[in-house]
């Protein structure tokens, strides 16, 4: 069986490198002006100088993060397998190792703004946290899981992360 590689979304990967490129722009834009000696150096360019810095790099390293983000679990042995930024981390889910799936939703009326986490725990190892945007689909990834789940009924850390894991199609 060929493994379900899931990786940030598409629309993602676009949004942060168009947001990327522009803030690069607006930073090049800077670097040239002092180059040629035109910047003014009142508190006000300084502030907003020094804030494009900061947003494009902030850019720079969520399009790192989109780019090399992902994420699979080998549905015959039940190893969950996860990688950014050229580290890998690799967790079994057998006896003893749980997931927690959580929602945070920052606005309760605007789904944009919900973020799904799950948390991997595999005794002897340090805790593993998948969130979104990140992870291009929550819902596949509870899928795959799901496999696991009927390996080891005592993965899911709790009756709601059961509830999601047995049934993908709800995680909204």
């Amino acid at each position: 069986m060929e493994r379900d590689v899931i990786e940030t979304k598409a629309s993602w990967r676009a949004g942060l490198a168009a947001v990327g490129l522009f803030l690069l722009a607006g930073v090049a834009v800077n670097v040239a002006t002092v180059v040629r000696g035109d910047w003014e150096w009142d508190s006000g360019g300084i502030v907003l100088a020094f804030a494009l810095g900061m947003l494009a790099m902030a850019a720079v390293v969520g399009n790192a993060f989109a780019w090399t983000t992902r994420v699979y679990v080998v549905p015959h042995v039940h190893v969950l397998h996860f990688s950014t930024l050229g580290r890998s981390e690799v967790r079994r889910l057998g006896v003893g190792s749980t997931v927690r799936l959580r929602k945070i939703t920052a606005l309760p009326t605007v789904r944009l703004f919900t973020r799904w986490d799950f948390l991997v725990d595999e005794p002897g190892e340090a805790l593993l946290t998948i969130s979104t945007p990140w992870l291009g689909s929550p819902q596949r990834l509870a899928g795959q899981l799901q496999r696991a789940l009927g390996a080891n009924p005592e993965l899911a850390a709790d009756e709601r992360t059961r509830d999601w894991l047995e049934q993908p199609q709800a995680i909204t």
